[in-house]
């Protein structure tokens, strides 16, 4: 098939067209960057998922579309173009796609997308509603979401993927996990809390992406959630694969949740702590994870979360970004 992609450039992107490749797909990527672009035997289209014209002329001749783009920092340096470009940008790429007659239309969007519509405690999956998340990222991934559902509910093939956290080696922007990472490796992050985060695996998630390029008969969603850790067990991970110890004392989610106005003042003040209000709120949620129809009807098995958390480490480390 013919791929249009966007946010093929970003962390999820990239090992997309990476595995779209290997599968023997051809791939065009909508870019605002040329410069940006590492992969080879690409076509590359020039735009932003926000300019509808643009596009339009990067989906022409498409056979599927595949939407990984969207603006995602805890940094509140970026909350007005989270606000302003990820929903819109959504709504354009995905309404092309239909209207160019692709099939699949693959909408990426997250984990956090579901935060607060399953009650604290419970198990994230394919059928789970949409959330009511806290921050700016989560809660412009939920109106991403609404959009994409929107279009289900009239029967078109639009296909929803719900990574979890992303982790793994070769990170082009060093995002938010590679954040927290850089952060745990640090010791700027003692007080941990027993709490869950999802954990996904960047390859197994492009491997999803790549398996569910063909025609598809009617709208599907399938999670890439990954495992649910416990919060402090991350710091553990990321400090036994860095080789260090730094002090780790879990606390019960509450404590978290109970600091989130804290992290909020910090965001606010432009400081990018792992600590972040976003990140509270995913631990005090506590949710497990359901991946069973992926892994069913895709073939697709997420390897272990320490796994993940050891190439993300050993990557940072090789590419000099964490030292001793």
């Amino acid at each position: 098939m013919k791929v249009l992609v966007t946010g093929g450039t970003g962390f999820v992107g990239s090992h997309t067209v990476r595995a779209l490749l290997a599968a023997g797909h051809q791939v065009r990527l909508l870019v605002r960057d040329r410069a940006r672009v590492a992969a080879k035997d690409v076509d590359v289209a020039d735009g932003d998922v926000t300019d509808k014209a643009a596009v339009e002329r990067a989906v022409a001749d498409c056979d599927a579309v595949l939407h990984a783009a969207s603006v995602y920092s805890l940094r509140s340096a970026k909350y007005a173009e989270m606000r302003r470009v990820n929903a819109a940008g959504t709504r354009i790429v995905l309404e092309a796609g239909l209207a160019a007659g692709c099939n699949p239309v693959v909408h990426v969007s997250s984990v956090v997308a579901l935060l607060g519509g399953t009650p604290r405690g419970g198990v994230l999956g394919a059928d789970s509603p949409v959330g009511a998340p806290l921050g700016v990222y989560a809660k412009s991934k939920r109106d991403s979401e609404l959009v994409a559902r929107g279009l289900q509910a009239k029967g078109s093939p639009v296909i929803i993927t719900y990574p979890g956290g992303v982790w793994g080696p070769e990170d082009p922007y060093l995002g938010e996990s590679s954040q927290l990472a850089m952060q745990m490796a640090a010791g700027l992050m003692p007080l941990t809390t027993t709490g869950r985060m999802q954990i996904a695996d960047v390859r197994d998630v492009a491997q999803i992406h790549a398996r569910l390029m063909k025609p598809q008969d009617g709208p599907k969603r399938y999670p890439a959630l990954g495992h649910g850790v416990r919060h402090c067990d991350v710091q553990s991970m990321v400090c036994r694969a860095a080789g260090i110890w730094r002090p780790n004392f879990p606390a019960p989610p509450i404590v978290a949740a109970l600091n989130i106005p804290l992290f909020w003042l910090i965001a606010r003040a432009g400081i990018h702590w792992a600590a972040s209000p976003d990140g509270a709120w995913l631990t005090w949620r506590d949710n497990g994870t359901d991946n069973g129809v992926t892994e069913r009807e895709l073939g697709v098995t997420f390897r272990p979360a320490e796994d993940s958390i050891r190439d993300t480490v050993a990557w940072l480390k090789a590419a000099g970004h964490l030292r001793r």
